[in-house]
């Protein structure tokens, strides 16, 4: 081979060399950048004054407990959609058009009970107690906490009530998601039964003590972004949880999913992985929206709730 070939392919091989180095080096400074932008966009939000959202939580899974070997049923499940306000250090949950309300500043609890009068509270009661309050702040905050472990990208624009917006992603694996599940920012598994939202199989086994392992989740959160503004418009989390169980008493208890949202351990053809993958659905699918920034009034909250969650009125 001539000098001039030989010189010819280093050529080609440094150029293949130096387009590959630069490649991964714009990946890392968009994935740096996509990080950036997202802190900035949750820190903004952890910074208002006030804000109004509307979260709804929809779960693919069914509520029911069937005892059966083998056994499936149950509904499918409707979103729950709640009104909430974020105004300083109070926030308030209210549905059924403001029929239901419950609000929290610091250690204190305030409910609307059903003749219309105020109740102080140690924690959420009634309808509100198996239910999942949204906390953007908290979530937010937790999301900045692990930001370091994410990697977020930038999926272009995306287009809300004919407003075009930033959209960034980011998918958690278990060993991260985790840390969400555990403060409770997000509806996920590890909550006993009802939580798993799965249909309940019983199946004979040895004996033991009964005890229910932590689920495995794993989170994909959509981020959308007012490029005016640096502020959210709205947070989208699917949040899929592999199935669990626990042995005890003679049998063995399995969570199985309604709604494809769970894993099936049991399930030894994984011939088409990659078609099981694109069909995975969430067990649960939680919306926040945000609104009225810096201007934001617990409307519901008259001043008795007021005082009671400022801790000026306690007693019975």
């Amino acid at each position: 081979m001539s000098p001039s070939k030989i010189c010819m392919l280093l050529g080609i091989v440094s150029l293949s060399s130096g387009l590959s180095a630069q490649e991964e080096q714009d990946s890392g400074k968009k994935e740096l950048n996509a990080n950036s932008r997202v802190e900035r966009c949750l820190i903004a939000l952890q910074e208002q004054q006030s804000f109004k959202f509307e979260s709804s939580l929809l779960k693919s899974g069914s509520q029911a407990l069937v005892i059966a070997i083998g056994g499936r049923g149950g509904r499918k499940s409707k979103p729950t959609i709640v009104e909430g306000t974020c105004e300083g250090s109070i926030l308030s949950w209210s549905k059924d058009d403001g029929e239901e309300v419950i609000a929290n500043q610091g250690r204190n609890w305030v409910s609307l009970d059903r003749d219309g009068d105020w109740v102080p509270s140690r924690k959420p009661v009634g309808s509100w107690t198996n239910s999942y309050l949204a906390d953007p702040v908290f979530l937010a905050a937790r999301l900045l906490h692990l930001l370091k472990e994410s990697k977020w990208e930038a999926r272009g624009t995306a287009t809300i009530d004919e407003k075009a917006l930033r959209l960034y992603r980011v998918e958690l694996e278990p060993e991260t998601a985790v840390h969400l599940v555990r403060s409770g920012a997000i509806p996920a598994g590890g909550g006993g039964l009802q939580a798993l939202g799965g249909v309940v199989i019983f199946r004979a086994m040895g004996g033991g003590k009964i005890g229910m392992p932590e689920a495995e989740t794993t989170v994909e959160v959509l981020l959308y972004e007012d490029p005016a503004t640096h502020t959210p418009v709205k947070m989208t989390l699917n949040i899929f949880t592999k199935q669990g169980g626990f042995a005890g008493g003679g049998m063995r208890v399995v969570v199985r999913g309604m709604g494809g949202g769970f894993d099936d351990d049991d399930d030894d053809d994984d011939d088409d992985d990659e078609e099981k993958e694109k069909k995975k659905k969430p067990s649960s699918v939680l919306n926040i929206t945000f609104a009225d920034y810096g201007k934001a009034k617990a409307k519901d909250l008259n001043a008795e709730a007021r005082s009671i969650l400022s801790g000026k009125k306690r007693g019975i």
